[in-house]
């Protein structure tokens, strides 16, 4: 029976709020809210989840010991004084991420001092008071990124001389206020990237002497003050990625003697100044990839102090057209180089002079038709080699010398024609060759003779099925090498002449039809019986490409005879 002064959804809500605020036994020993779990943390000790239960506010009260209370994804739009009923006070993390809330009560958190980790991520919040956060003074994670922030006030963060971590990614910050950051001396993490803000004042950054990681990628930068970092005597990491930086002045970086990774990538970069780097002595990791660089100016990444020890350079998706000699000849550190993705038409041949320590070397999606037969000398670390997608033709003979370590060679999607007999004779420890794509007929055995390797991929090319390239067909019915197609690709290496066999799967065809229709010996034979006369045997042997030698031999009978 239905209550006069109660509609029935109403009375609904009602009693499954009282029902959800009820004790529950789900464990023998902590006492629990209806419908939610309840058991103990390593780190915070008893835990009681309630999250994606539909609440509209949080409990008004919980049980005694709590220390972690989690209430994401429910469809909380507001916390006011809720969090001052019993319980709270006990509290060392909140979870309210993931909720419907846009506005928070300025004394919404005045119980909570005992609050060491608050998360509040993926609301809808448009502005925080600035003495909201001032009760937790033992506060070391604050969790603000995915709401619609717009503006910070400048003592938003006083008082909180404990805090660790504070992450403000992915709002629509426009600008930061001086004195934000200010008396955070144990800040570590500050995570400000995915906003709007177009420039940083001088001073900004002043007392966070602690500060390990700065992530201010995916804003609106174009130029940096300089002496920003120089108070950042610790800082690690550095994000500056898929900002609006032309260019970058020398000094920039003073002051940041520990720096080990810059991620720069998806800026406009055309150019990088001689010493640009020089203030980072321990730099490990460079991410220059998606800009505008055309070329290397100067000494930037050689003859430099700043990278003695650098080990990853990205530099892929730029404007880049030709590698010089000696282009990075003092990064004796560098294990991996990525330049693909550029416009490189031409490679020096001592472009990579120096590169001892070289492991991985992408030059993919480039424009080159040929290498320098000693382009890679020296490199005798390299492991893993990518020239796929290039419009190279040839390959020289001894392009390969002394690569004893070489795991992985890319040679796929080119207009390789042909590849010598010896182009792997020194790659002892090869496992993964690809050449699939390219514009090969035929393949001597000895290419894959001497490697141990243990796939290949050779599909897309015209395979010519004939009696020199019979050995590839019972390789294939005898071989332990995987030699299948690639995932996501359906096409197999198949043949493409004699028309007969044209769409066929190599492993498909009969060995015994692998046949030369004018063969060495069987031209031989024909020419000494008179089958065919002179003028069709030159014909034959230039167009099937058989040794001078046989012509000699086949002719001089023919000669002969003509004479007497």
């Amino acid at each position: 029976m239905k209550s006069k002064g109660h509609p029935a959804g109403l009375w609904l809500l009602y009693v499954y709020g009282i029902l959800l605020l009820l004790p529950c036994a789900n464990s023998a020993t902590l006492p629990c809210l209806q419908a939610c779990q309840c058991y103990q943390h390593e780190v915070y000790g008893k835990t009681m989840n309630c999250a994606r239960k539909g609440m509209h506010m949080p409990p008004p009260s919980i049980p005694n010991p709590t220390r972690k209370l989690v209430l994401q994804y429910n469809s909380i739009h507001m916390v006011n004084h809720t969090l001052n009923g019993p319980g709270y006070s006990l509290l060392y993390y909140l979870d309210l991420s993931g909720n419907q809330m846009v506005d928070l009560d300025r004394d919404a958190f005045a119980n909570t001092t005992e609050l060491m980790d608050l998360d509040l991520h993926f609301n809808r919040l448009r502005f925080l008071h600035k003495s909201i956060f001032r009760p937790m003074k033992k506060l070391r994670w604050l969790h603000l990124y995915g709401n619609a922030l717009t503006f910070l006030e400048p003592d938003l963060f006083a008082g909180l001389t404990k805090l660790d971590g504070i992450y403000l990614g992915w709002n629509k910050i426009r600008s930061l206020p001086m004195g934000i950051f200010k008396n955070l001396p144990s800040l570590q993490y500050l995570y400000l990237h995915d906003n709007q803000i177009k420039y940083l004042n001088l001073g900004l950054f002043e007392d966070l002497i602690q500060l390990y990681d700065l992530n201010l990628g995916g804003n609106h930068l174009s130029s940096l003050p300089l002496g920003i970092f120089k108070p950042l005597r610790n800082l690690m990491r550095l994000f500056l990625y898929q900002n609006r930086f032309y260019r970058l002045e020398e000094g920039v970086f003073t002051g940041l003697d520990r720096v080990e990774l810059l991620w720069f990538h998806g800026n406009k970069l055309a150019m990088l100044p001689r010493k640009v780097f020089s203030d980072l002595p321990k730099l490990q990791v460079i991410e220059l990839d998606a800009n505008l660089l055309e070329m290397f100016y100067g000494d930037a990444l050689r003859q430099n102090k700043g990278l003695a020890q650098l080990e990853i350079l990205l530099l892929q998706k730029n404007n880049l057209y030709e590698l010089p000699n000696n282009a990075f000849h003092e990064l004796h550190q560098l294990s991996h180089l990525d330049l693909s993705d550029n416009y490189i038409r031409a490679v020096q041949e001592g472009a990579f002079n120096g590169l001892r320590s070289l492991t991985q070397l992408s030059l993919q999606g480039n424009k080159l038709r040929q290498i320098p037969e000693a382009a890679f000398y020296g490199l005798e670390s390299l492991s893993h080699l990518v020239l796929a997608s290039n419009v190279l033709e040839k390959l020289p003979g001894r392009m390969l010398h002394g690569q004893s370590q070489l795991l992985e060679l890319l040679l796929e999607n080119n207009q390789i024609t042909d590849i010598p007999e010896s182009f792997l004779e020194d790659c002892l420890s090869l496992e993964k060759l690809s050449i699939s794509n390219n514009r090969l007929s035929s393949l001597s055995k000895d290419v894959l003779a001497l490697p141990p390797l243990t796939r290949v991929q050779l599909q897309g090319n015209p395979w010519k099925c004939d009696c020199h390239l019979k050995w590839l067909r019972e390789w294939m019915s005898t071989t332990a090498v995987d030699y299948r197609p690639a995932y996501g690709v359906s096409k197999v290496a198949s043949c493409s002449s004699p028309l007969q066999h044209a769409g066929k799967p190599i492993i498909t065809v009969s060995a015994k039809d692998f046949v030369c229709k004018n063969s060495e010996n069987q031209l031989k034979e024909d020419v000494d019986s008179k089958d065919i006369d002179s003028e069709t045997a030159s014909n034959i042997i230039y167009r099937e490409g058989l040794l001078p030698i046989i012509v000699i031999e086949t002719m001089e009978p023919v000669h002969s005879g003509d004479g007497e």
